[in-house]
């Protein structure tokens, strides 16, 4: 390929040498997303508040909102962030949690009567599938890279959600808004499987989660201490292998699809590595990265290394889009939070005890420890 090859010309490059050989059984081949939903998330965030606001949101873009984090300004401390009363402290990941939010602290989880209009209801569910807004937007800018002639209207995916969960035992609902009157109080959480097909089908599964063990009528407490224990001191961490092999990059590892042979590979290897060390029961993921070395992700979630910038002081970092990781929407979440940064990662540089967050829509954010690393010839 030449040096000085076009961006038409890189497009065409990619789409001849790495779409259309991987991406010949078209209508076999579906767009994918992972949605949490979460009655606890009910009005979890204040009416106004940064999460809710209309920014832009691009997965291919590889910058940070806040300006400390930018990849211009990568090597200054997370301490020019952490300036709290004039005074200079430590980074203390759950004090800048708490800034997530506005107060106030204590919210109880609103009453929803049947007599309710039908749009009020519709935000409460909006509410309850975590960064709807972002799947939604993921899952237009993946038909659009595949040029499947067809966009999904926000609206359209939370009917189709809302119509997707399981009604009580021996309950029916003729209309959406009979459904969300008999769904409204109930407390089980799911994860919302939404698979496209080239040819506009929508399916969506609804599988069962497990209860949160995190009960607490503060409701930003709740989102914390579930979707963001990785920050947390005294959290369980999972047990973390890197992988043995390195995987192409491609669309299917930037973009969800059902085209997983790399990712399921990955995991074969992981479950050998566990059964060798014998811990093959624990909670575990692996770590891939690509021809060139740099860490990419995980094969079921995003990742973030924990990185010290002097013997007290330290920042999360996570690989750039550039990798070939996947434009992951709690990934995305992070970084417009302020709570991880990108940064190249090689990943010869991982060590055993190196701890790190794994994270992604369904699961939330949680810790890891590296448990084994390949012998890299460097």
């Amino acid at each position: 390929m030449s040096k000085k090859m076009s961006t038409e010309g890189v497009v065409e490059y990619v789409r001849r040498n790495i779409i259309a050989p991987n991406f010949e059984d078209v209508e076999e081949v579906e767009i994918l997303s992972t949605i949490r939903y979460d009655p606890n998330l009910t009005h979890v965030f204040p009416t106004v508040s940064p999460i809710d606001c209309d920014i832009r949101f691009d997965f291919l873009k590889n910058e940070t909102v806040n300006p400390v984090y930018t990849s211009d300004n990568k090597d200054l401390l997370v301490k020019s962030y952490m300036q709290i009363d004039g005074h200079s402290n430590l980074y203390n990941p759950l004090q800048e949690l708490m800034h997530l939010f506005d107060k106030p602290a204590e919210l109880e989880t609103p009453s929803i009567t049947v007599a309710e209009p039908e749009r009020n209801l519709r935000s409460v569910f909006k509410d309850r599938f975590f960064l709807l807004k972002e799947h939604q937007q993921r899952l237009d800018l993946a038909l659009s890279y595949f040029e499947w002639d067809f966009e999904i209207p926000r609206s359209l995916l939370l009917d189709k959600l809302i119509e997707a969960l399981p009604l009580p035992e021996g309950q029916h609902a003729d209309t959406l808004e009979q459904r969300m009157e008999l769904l409204v109080n109930l407390n089980q959480n799911y994860k919302m499987r939404v698979l496209i097909s080239k040819s506009g089908n929508m399916r969506i599964e609804a599988h069962p989660l497990p209860p949160s063990p995190v009960i607490s009528s503060d409701m930003q407490k709740y989102f914390i201490c579930t979707l963001l224990s990785g920050f947390l001191d005294g959290t369980d961490a999972w047990d973390i292998y890197v992988d043995t092999k390195p995987i192409v990059i491609s669309p299917f590892t930037t973009f969800k699809t059902t085209k997983r042979e790399h990712y399921n590979q990955a995991r074969s290897r992981m479950e050998e590595l566990a059964v060798a060390a014998g811990t093959a029961g624990n909670k575990k993921e692996i770590l891939v990265y690509n021809e060139a070395f740099q860490l990419m992700e995980g094969s079921i979630t995003s990742v973030a290394i924990k990185q010290y910038i002097n013997d007290k002081e330290y920042r999360f970092v996570t690989p750039f889009l550039t990798s070939g990781c996947l434009c992951g929407v709690m990934r995305h979440f992070l970084i417009q939070k302020g709570l991880i940064q990108e940064y190249a990662i090689d990943v010869r540089d991982l060590k055993v005890g190196d701890v790190i967050l794994i994270f992604n829509g369904v699961m939330g954010c949680v810790k890891g420890i590296i448990r084994q690393t390949p012998k890299f010839e460097k």
